[in-house]
């Protein structure tokens, strides 16, 4: 019964084999002719990958009220684009000895801008930027170039348009309201010290970023991965007419968990004195972060409003 069932089960496995090779053949022609129309109609799939980025979306067209400016007097800078993909619009100036350039983030309020570093927009659908140049005492004239940039959520740069302004000195400081006109009393050989106002702290944001992995150096970017460090550097500016005394600070972070930050007791700032801190963070979540100085209020200040800032952070 073995001798019997032995030569079928070899004829069996030769038929198999001779299958198997054919079957193999037939793969390799399917596989070739399939190369052969990959290769044909690749420049067609190319250009289709490459479709959301044509020059078209790469057009960003600046509009400027007028290339010649007063300082202390806000202007508009606007601009249209056609974004095809998610990002945010970031201004930057180039620096120019005697000029600083501030933003509008809320209705009456300005924060300075750093020269050369990107100043973030909250939101692609805002598509305008109030800007208020101020002049350096003794300074009559500066020309000042900056620039639009649309950056996408890789960090990529995928837009972006020059242009420059030129700043010509105030007739009059608007900061400083007409006054009517007294008459000084005679002097009795003493001079009385002027009366200084109280201190005011302000909270101003410079720039948001990340830290180098290596070399914990601040790098100003618009958009943070959740993988990487996030920082954020801000300045607190005495804008009062005395010393603050000791004050601290006090931050809400947008981790995971949220993390609370209390800083140690700080120095004294005298009037228009100004120190910066960087806040580094990780596992960060898209949130908003505030910062508030003197929290508990023990410093007598002329104005509160200032020692608190709400900046929003955009995580990809």
């Amino acid at each position: 019964m073995n001798q019997i069932l032995q030569p079928e089960e070899k004829r069996f496995g030769a038929l198999g084999n001779i299958l198997a090779i054919a079957g193999f053949i037939i793969i390799i022609a399917i596989g070739l002719w399939g190369a052969i129309n990959a290769v044909r109609f690749a420049p067609r799939i190319f250009s289709i990958l490459a479709a959301p980025f044509s020059a078209q979306d790469r057009t960003l067209t600046i509009t400027l009220p007028s290339e010649r400016l007063e300082s202390y007097i806000p202007f508009t800078i606007t601009w249209t684009h056609n974004a095809s993909e998610i990002g945010l619009y970031s201004f930057a100036y180039a620096c120019a000895e005697g000029v600083q350039l501030d933003v509008q983030e809320e209705e009456n309020s300005f924060v300075p801008v750093t020269c050369e570093m990107p100043y973030a927009l909250p939101s692609t659908d805002v598509k305008s930027l109030t800007v208020r140049p101020l002049l350096s005492p003794g300074v009559n004239v500066v020309e000042v170039p900056f620039s639009v940039a649309y950056t996408n959520s890789n960090g990529e740069k995928r837009a972006e348009a020059s242009a420059s302004v030129t700043v010509f000195a105030a007739t009059q400081t608007p900061t400083q309201p007409e006054r009517p006109v007294t008459q000084t009393p005679p002097n009795t050989g003493t001079t009385p010290a002027k009366p200084a106002g109280p201190a005011d702290l302000s909270v101003e944001l410079i720039a948001h970023g990340v830290l180098d992995p290596r070399t914990r150096a601040f790098i100003p970017k618009p958009i943070v991965f959740n993988n990487e460090i996030a920082a954020t550097r801000f300045q607190v500016v005495n804008r009062g007419g005395r010393a603050s005394g000791s004050w601290m600070f006090e931050a809400d972070l947008p981790t995971v968990p949220a993390y609370h930050y209390v800083s140690p007791i700080q120095a004294s700032l005298n009037p228009a004195d100004r120190i910066e801190f960087t806040l580094s963070f990780d596992r960060v979540v898209p949130g908003s972060i505030r910062i508030v100085a003197d929290p508990n209020q023990t410093i007598s200040e002329s104005n509160r409003v200032n020692n608190q800032l709400t900046t929003q952070l955009i995580v990809q």
